[in-house]
């Protein structure tokens, strides 16, 4: 479709007659993001109310189906970077951030760490690392107790307040970890987010054939400090926590994505009074749809 029949459909949208309407959002919508921006120009060049909040109702419909497109996308790809995934996440509260700025905020912090690096050094030895970096050089946190300030949550405001939810937190570690070659994942505990460091040869040296993938595990809330198998199941059992074998293992980024927007929904961060809730909803919907819950 061009410039010139998108005009055109542009000033039918405040006919009166409603089939006259829903033909040509319709259309406009089909057109997709190439009718974006004329969209967006011709909001509020008049005081037509009837105009402009039908120019805003297609917009958002638009800037949703492209949304939901490119979520869908991510899911189908062999290759589920998590960066992706939390990009979306982040779109929800800031969605002026394009993926560039966001994956340049990551990038930054990435070349000072990977400066430090060498292939000689071990897994131990390359998240300490990693840590000194986080924790003490740009003295980034991890903030359990949430007040009513909703960006804590997204990864966006964690650059900036250097404080995150431990979603948030936890899913900029990952990716962190993760550009640097390091097998960083994380592992949901019902009610309690950590990080593994999983490296399969060397844990069944250690542990003996029957261990599992991890070698260690990385406590986010004690600056990163290593803990094993044994002083995991501590805290798990301290906290009472309702722990079964899988929740010792490692997630997917589809399945950490899951439940970073269940958490987001269930404690109401993004409430149905929220403009991103009906995303929200149909990203979960969709994660369900390919077998992640």
């Amino acid at each position: 479709m061009d410039n010139k029949e998108i005009k055109a459909l542009i000033r039918l949208l405040d006919d009166p007659d409603n089939a006259v309407y829903d033909n040509v959002s319709t259309r406009l919508v089909y057109a997709g993001e190439d009718a974006l921006p004329l969209l967006e120009a011709s909001l509020g060049l008049t005081d037509n109310s009837l105009l402009n909040s039908r120019l805003q109702a297609v917009i958002e419909e638009i800037q949703n189906l492209e949304f939901y497109k490119g979520f869908e996308a991510w899911l189908q790809k062999d290759e589920k970077a998590l960066i992706y995934g939390l990009h979306f996440i982040n779109q929800l509260y800031y969605p002026d951030t394009d993926f560039s700025s966001f994956k340049a905020k990551f990038d930054e912090l990435r070349r000072a760490v990977w400066l430090e690096m060498n292939d000689n050094l071990t897994g131990f030895e390359a998240i300490k690392t990693l840590n000194y970096f986080i924790f003490e050089v740009h003295s980034i946190i991890i903030k359990t107790k949430m007040d009513n300030d909703i960006s804590p949550h997204f990864i966006d405001a964690l650059f900036v307040e250097k404080s995150a939810s431990p979603f948030a937190f936890i899913g900029m570690y990952a990716v962190l970890a993760q550009s640097l070659d390091l097998p960083v994942y994380p592992v949901y505990l019902p009610g309690l987010l950590v990080m593994a460091y999983e490296n399969a040869e060397i844990a069944r040296e250690a542990y003996g054939k029957g261990a599992g993938d991890v070698l260690f595990y990385i406590n986010p809330y004690d600056k990163g400090a290593f803990l094993g198998r044994k002083a995991l199941e501590f805290v798990v059992e301290k906290k009472q926590i309702p722990a079964e074998e899988k929740h010792f293992k490692t997630l997917s980024n589809q399945a950490f994505i899951f439940y970073y927007l269940k958490y987001l929904k269930d404690t109401n961060v993004i409430g149905e009074s929220h403009a991103a809730y009906s995303r929200l909803v149909k990203m979960l919907d969709l994660l369900k749809l390919r077998g992640v819950s």
